[in-house]
């Protein structure tokens, strides 16, 4: 009979003990996503930028023509995604509080229409806050028809509030072929 009672015991000590790691791992995955930002925070990697239109206030934003901000735009192009996407200017010298537009052309080079969604990065990623758009082909997605070449653009302004150590922007877009989840 005590052999049975031990059991027991340590069956429901087991129990407590997998409810408990069980418990653990739950927490984990929930704080997983803010771990996450912190370390790109921390590390300067991975820019989160809006995916909205900002607005342009003049009277809020004066052109620093005493600093100068160099620019670049990249592209990514996904395995996934058969597009090429090519900024027309790769860099440029930018004021904060100025207003910009950077030309690029997507092309489809595939025999079928595709829909694709552009998703921007910023490094370094404290610049990601400073970085407003006004208009910008990543906001919706693109449809495109076969072979089809896309001229369209991004119109941005650096905030005066950028830091004053930071010289250089990277402005990056990645592409993705998402025909599938919209036709679904």
């Amino acid at each position: 009979m005590q052999v049975a009672e031990g059991n027991t015991r340590a069956s429901k000590r087991l129990v407590i003990k997998l409810g408990l790691v069980t418990l653990a791992m739950f927490g984990f995955g929930y704080v997983l996503v803010p771990l996450y930002d912190l370390l790109c925070d921390v590390t300067g990697i991975n820019g989160k930028v809006e995916t909205k239109a900002s607005a342009y206030d003049p009277s809020r934003q004066t052109i620093d023509t005493s600093r100068e901000v160099r620019m670049r735009f990249i592209s990514i192009q996904n395995e996934a995604a058969p597009v090429s996407i090519v900024a027309r200017q790769p860099t440029l010298t930018a004021h904060p509080g100025k207003v910009y537009q950077v030309d690029y052309t997507i092309t489809n080079p595939t025999s079928e229409e595709i829909v694709i969604q552009a998703v921007p990065s910023v490094s370094p990623s404290q610049t990601a806050d400073n970085l407003k758009k006004i208009q910008c082909f990543c906001f919706n997605n693109l449809t495109l028809k076969p072979h089809q070449e896309l001229e369209t653009s991004v119109v941005f302004y650096l905030e005066n509030e950028l830091e004053a150590y930071v010289s250089s922007v990277i402005l990056s877009y990645t592409v993705f072929d998402i025909t599938q989840r919209v036709q679904n």
